[in-house]
C-alpha cells in the first residue's frame, strides 16, 4: 500500500546517495576531461630501473622483496630464521661477487610441511579415483544422487 510518511523517511538519505553519487560522477568526469585536454600525452617517459650501481646487469642479478622484509625479520629474528651467504665487497666496483639471505620459516618447517605430508600420504590412496575418464566421474556422480536418495527416503 501506498504509505506518504514511508516514502517521506526514505527519499531525504535517497535524495543526498543520489546528489553524492552525481557529484562523484561529475567530478570524475571534469577530472579526465582536463588530462585528456591539457596534459601532455607524451609527458611519460621510459627510463632504466635503478640498477643499485651495477651498470650491466645479466639475468643472473635477481632483485627481490629482502630489503623490504628487513624490518620484519628484524623483529621475528626468534621465529625466522636469517641465513646469509656472500663475501664482504672490498671494491668499489667488484668484478664478481655474490650474496644470498634466505629465511627459515619455523612455522613452515616444523607445523606446516610435516601436517601437509602427513595429509597427502592419506590422499594418495584416493589417486585412483583421478583418472580422467569422464563416464566414470558421471558414474560417481550418479552413484552420490542414488545413495542420497535412498537416504532420504529411508530416513
Amino acid at each position: 500500500t501506498y504509505d506518504p510518511a514511508y516514502i517521506a523517511t526514505i527519499s531525504a538519505p535517497v535524495k543526498t546517495i543520489s546528489l553524492f553519487s552525481l557529484a562523484v560522477i561529475l567530478i570524475t568526469c571534469i577530472a579526465v576531461f582536463i588530462k585528456s585536454k591539457f596534459l601532455d600525452k607524451n609527458q611519460r617517459s621510459d627510463a632504466p630501473t635503478w640498477d643499485c650501481g651495477f651498470l650491466k646487469g645479466t639475468p643472473r642479478i635477481q632483485y627481490t622483496s629482502s630489503s623490504f622484509s628487513e624490518p620484519a625479520n628484524e623483529v621475528f629474528v626468534s621465529v625466522n630464521r636469517l641465513h646469509i651467504r656472500g663475501e664482504k665487497i672490498k671494491e668499489l666496483f667488484p668484478a664478481k661477487s655474490s650474496f644470498h639471505t634466505e629465511a627459515t620459516d619455523s612455522a613452515e618447517k616444523h607445523l606446516f610441511i610435516p601436517a601437509f605430508n602427513i595429509i597427502n600420504k592419506f590422499l594418495i590412496m584416493f589417486r585412483g579415483f583421478q583418472h580422467g575418464k569422464l563416464h566414470l566421474y558421471i558414474f560417481y556422480i550418479a552413484v552420490t544422487l542414488l545413495a542420497l536418495l535412498i537416504w532420504k527416503v529411508v530416513y
